[in-house]
């Protein structure tokens, strides 16, 4: 993708998940606007967001920042096709994205046995780390580099997906919950659950989630339909105005991803699926 909008949609986000799930590497620019915003369909939990880097491997001051930048390229002075079928120099994330989709094209077509999922983890694990040590918010994990990411899948293999689903019974189905909170200090001040929809119980359950909270569920739950409900009460959702401390979640059930949020308003918002992840 190389449009930008700022603002969220869930049903861009259902067919976006769809083809995650259907085994498509979904890749997107993160958009110039020169702040720290959040921009879509970059900002989607299934989609690789990518920023624009010089020839000097300098962050570019136009590309957005935020906590959902994966991975960064070069996007400076890139040639480019312009109007009335000439060729020219352009400047931004657009330049950036596509060498990342030619980078996970070609380590793919190397490593057909991989999943999606699993070249995607080997770009982010194989980047070369730009600025801050680790993942930050304007180079995300750094550099893609398609030969080392190469190199890592043919000594490594596939990686396994993390973290491990558990070992389920055959009338169960993994259930993942990954999230992280936003920064507001109020106690309860975001909750989740899970409610069986066959049997009208509430399957699984927690509040009391605030301040900057790394939290994860990993566990087996009885074959369903199932709804998911993300609460929030200060209807700011995980405070998508803060690009660097907004939170996000990211729901799979039997391996298929079937909910996800962070950067958008709500106060409410719920995901129905079954054990086929419709």
């Amino acid at each position: 993708f190389i449009y930008t909008a700022g603002k969220s949609c869930r049903a861009e986000s259902r067919a976006l998940m769809n083809a995650h799930n259907n085994g498509v590497i979904l890749i997107a620019a993160a958009g110039n606007s020169r702040q720290k915003l959040f921009k879509f369909p970059a900002s989607y939990m299934p989609v690789v967001s990518v920023s624009a880097l010089t020839a000097d491997r300098v962050w570019w001051s136009g590309s957005e920042e935020n906590n959902q930048i994966e991975l960064a390229a070069p996007g400076s002075q890139v040639l480019s096709t312009i109007p009335d079928g000439r060729v020219g120099p352009l400047t931004g994330t657009s330049m950036a994205a596509p060498h990342v989709s030619g980078a996970a094209a070609l380590v793919w077509m190397l490593h057909p046995q991989c999943s999606n999922r699993q070249v995607r983890e080997a770009l982010a694990t194989t980047a070369a780390d730009l600025g801050m040590a680790g993942r930050d918010t304007k180079h995300g994990f750094g550099l893609v580099q398609a030969l080392k990411a190469h190199m890592y899948l043919a000594q490594n293999g596939c990686p396994p997906h993390l973290p491990n689903p558990p070992d389920c019974a055959p009338d169960e189905a993994a259930f993942e919950l990954r999230m992280r909170t936003d920064a507001w200090v109020e106690a309860d001040n975001t909750r989740w659950e899970l409610l069986d929809k066959v049997t009208n119980t509430r399957r699984l359950t927690r509040t009391n989630l605030f301040n900057s909270q790394d939290y994860s569920v990993n566990q087996c739950i009885p074959r369903s339909t199932y709804k998911f409900t993300m609460s929030e009460d200060f209807t700011d959702g995980l405070n998508p105005n803060d690009a660097i401390n907004a939170g996000f979640y990211e729901v799979t059930y039997n391996g298929l991803m079937v909910a996800e949020g962070g950067p958008r308003k709500f106060i409410s918002e719920s995901s129905c699926f079954n054990v086929d992840g419709t």
